[in-house]
């Protein structure tokens, strides 16, 4: 059975918790979302794909993931230092009212908000500037993680289908085509998902991310089919 090092592809489960209260602020698991009422609409509930060492979480979550295997539970507690930093004072910043009036938005104490690509927590509101937080939703926290490795994948297939589900979450892929020709990737979606508001950004990211993650390929070539005999 393979054991998780660096650089593989493996799928979890996890629920995290931030440790001064115990309190969960997110997870795989629907139902736990649903009992501590974080649960989201817009999110797929389903094991997770983890490509360790890319820091999709923080590294000592990953670190500690390492010489594991399929059915294993890992539980760490990670300092704010380790994770999403410490608070820091000089991202708490004024932004002109007038924006969020360019903007058709009325910010209220305690909103999140989006200010260019930047995503920060509204701590005060005036006439003329609105006072925003800009540091990370977790910035100062130590938190709680606690994982279950589902899968390791160690085949190439295997690794570019998980890559394509993680930017198409939710989507019926069972008819995708997946073709590999040498140092060439064909894959040919579903016709339903090419409808999808998002796809050619997530055509994008599928192609960067197996470029950055998987060696030996030079062309990612995304197929689609009309039929014109009717």
């Amino acid at each position: 059975m393979s054991k998780v090092a660096e650089g593989s592809f493996i799928k979890v489960d996890y629920v995290s918790k931030l440790s001064e209260d115990g309190s969960i602020f997110d997870t795989t698991f629907e139902e736990v979302a649903k009992k501590n009422k974080i649960f989201d609409e817009e999110k797929v509930y389903e094991p997770l794909l983890l490509v360790v060492g890319s820091h999709w979480f923080p590294p000592k979550v990953e670190e500690a993931l390492i010489g594991k295997g399929v059915g294993e539970v890992i539980k760490i507690d990670v300092e704010s230092n380790d994770a999403f930093g410490p608070r820091d004072p000089s991202n708490i910043k004024l932004v002109p009212r007038r924006e969020f009036q360019r903007m058709q938005i009325n910010p209220q104490k305690g909103d999140w908000v989006t200010v260019g690509n930047q995503e920060g927590k509204v701590l005060s509101v005036t006439s003329g500037r609105v006072r925003i937080d800009f540091n990370h939703r977790l910035a100062g926290q130590n938190l709680n993680y606690e994982i279950t490795i589902k899968e390791v994948i160690d085949d190439v297939e295997g690794r570019i289908q998980a890559i394509i589900g993680r930017r198409l979450p939710g989507a019926d892929l069972s008819d995708a085509i997946l073709d590999i020709d040498g140092d060439t990737v064909n894959i040919e979606l579903p016709k339903r998902v090419t409808y999808f508001e998002y796809i050619q950004f997530a055509k994008k990211s599928i192609a960067q991310e197996i470029k950055e993650m998987i060696e030996g390929f030079k062309e990612i070539v995304f197929i689609e089919r009309f039929d014109i005999s009717k």
